[in-house]
C-alpha cells in the first residue's frame, strides 16, 4: 500500500462530510502516477524522512492537477467566464505551489534532475 492510499484511507474515516468529499476527489486525482508520487514524497517529508523525486515527475504532476481541475470546472454549473477565471487562478496557484516545492526539494537535495 502506498502512503497516499493510507493517507486517503485515514481521511475517509473522518466524520466530517467535507473531508469525505475531498478524499473522493483526491482518489480520482491520485490515479495519475505523478500526482501520487508527489503526495507520497510530501508525506514522507512530513514524517521527517527524505524522499527523492524527479523534476519531470513534478512537471507531470502539475499538469495533472491542472487538467483535473479543468475537467472538474467544465462539469460545474458556472458561467464560461467564471470557469475561465477559476482556471487561470487555479493554474497560477498550482504553479506557485510547484515552484516552491521544487525549490525546497532542490535545497534539501531531494530533486533528481
Amino acid at each position: 500500500m502506498k502512503l497516499s492510499d493510507l493517507f486517503l484511507e485515514i481521511l475517509t474515516q473522518c466524520s466530517d462530510e467535507g473531508t469525505h468529499e475531498i478524499a473522493k476527489s483526491m482518489k480520482i486525482a491520485l490515479k495519475s502516477p505523478a500526482i501520487a508520487e508527489v503526495l507520497d514524497v510530501c508525506i514522507v517529508n512530513g514524517m521527517g524522512y527524505k524522499g527523492q523525486i524527479s523534476i519531470d515527475t513534478l512537471s507531470q504532476a502539475e499538469r495533472g492537477f491542472n487538467d483535473y481541475n479543468d475537467l472538474m470546472l467544465e462539469k460545474s454549473n458556472m458561467t464560461e467566464l467564471q470557469k475561465q477565471l477559476e482556471k487561470v487562478l487555479y493554474n497560477h496557484f498550482c504553479h506557485n505551489v510547484f515552484v516552491a516545492l521544487t525549490c525546497r526539494l532542490a535545497i534539501t537535495g531531494q530533486l533528481e534532475m
